[in-house]
């Protein structure tokens, strides 16, 4: 293997670009260190394209389609309501795109350089870079902040594709509201996704295996929350472990 090209020395060499990661960089940055970022997809990280942005985006509209069904309590009258998810998304890939730009301005105002690429430390100074153009640059510095995120965890006899068993990017990429979802595991996410689903028109199921959603909140928040859930339409099934999926052609067993 060929020794990569040096990619010059740095103070702060960051490895992650998501909420933790160009925040860092930014605040090395202001403090007058030289700063490097490395982030193999795109600037802000889960929390911005497949995470909290997009879900509040859809969470908002969801409140607002709830607020605009109860106005004739409150002496509105309206017809011909109807949710257009097609916009809904638009708007919200509008969101997540306006942010991203604001995230990369942040960046060029700061004067941090941005590798694209993957990082892999060489020790505690060293990183290797392997850059989405198929070049490869080893990268110097005094310090080396990683702020890799995660990644979402399946269950065991459950294979997502993306079609029909779905994980948060998946679900957000859906081009249409399911007639039917069924949501495992009922921490923030799940009750996220099962709140604005069940505004949307879609017939949720929302399964957890402990005896409580939300089971790491206390126990008056998971009893509103679940009470709320519930006046929605929503179904939960606590206490309930999942053995297994099968998809077919026409869903999800």
């Amino acid at each position: 293997m060929s020794v990569p090209d040096s990619g010059g020395r740095y103070d702060l060499i960051v490895v992650g670009g998501g909420p933790a990661g160009y925040v860092g960089a930014i605040r090395g940055a202001q403090l007058g260190l030289r700063t490097a970022l490395v982030e193999r997809e795109k600037l802000g990280g889960t929390c911005l394209h497949v995470g909290c942005i997009p879900t509040k985006v859809l969470l908002h509209t969801a409140e607002l389609l709830e607020t605009m069904r109860a106005g004739a309590e409150m002496g509105i009258q309206a017809s011909g309501l109807a949710l257009d998810y097609g916009q809904v998304r638009r708007r919200m890939d509008r969101v997540v795109t306006t942010n991203f730009r604001g995230v990369e301005f942040l960046m060029r105002k700061h004067g941090i350089a941005v590798f694209p690429g993957d990082g892999r430390l060489l020790g505690p100074t060293r990183v290797r870079v392997a850059a989405t153009d198929g070049s490869e640059l080893i990268l110097e510095g005094r310090h080396i902040l990683v702020a890799t995120g995660s990644r979402p965890r399946t269950l065991p006899g459950v294979v997502i594709d993306n079609h029909r068993v779905l994980d948060n990017a998946g679900t957000l990429r859906l081009p249409a509201v399911p007639r039917s979802l069924a949501i495992l595991g009922a921490g923030a996410v799940g009750t996220e996704f099962a709140s604005l689903f069940a505004a949307f028109g879609a017939a949720v199921t929302l399964i957890e295996m402990m005896p409580a959603i939300l089971p790491l909140e206390d126990e008056d928040v998971s009893g509103v929350v679940a009470h709320e859930l519930g006046r929605r339409g929503v179904a939960i099934r606590t206490g309930t472990a999942v053995t297994g999926v099968a998809a077919s052609a026409d869903g999800v067993r």
